[in-house]
């Protein structure tokens, strides 16, 4: 299967700078990655999470969150930040594999929006 290299981009989130980085076919399903506290998005690539996911035809992409890295911090609350997150980066209805440090932002958004 085809993939594609990771790449980086930086969006603004409630007026704020948000980094990705993602790998994949644009038409594969989204796989939204979100980083433990001690972690950036750079884990998922140096663990090469991105690359396993790209070559099973999704689209993985991973995000800084709020205050880390190269993303800003924000006022807005986890949910809200997460919603415009997607909607702005255009991912659609993301899969989003969840882990108990990164549940304070990925469940409330499931519970606002049980798509996801």
């Amino acid at each position: 299967m085809e993939t594609s290299s990771t790449s980086s981009y930086s969006l603004l989130i409630g007026g704020k700078k948000v980094k990705f980085l993602t790998a994949g076919p644009d038409s594969g399903r989204v796989v939204l990655l979100l980083h433990g506290g001690q972690f950036t998005s750079e884990a998922w690539a140096k663990t090469k999470t991105l690359e396993r996911l790209a070559k099973e035809g999704h689209r993985a992409v991973a995000v800084d969150l709020p205050g880390f890295r190269e993303s800003a911090s924000t006022t807005l609350q986890p949910v809200e930040w997460l919603s415009q997150q997607t909607e702005t980066s255009k991912l659609g209805h993301p899969v989003s594999p969840t882990a108990p440090e990164r549940g304070w932002i990925a469940l409330p958004l499931s519970f606002a929006s049980p798509i996801m």
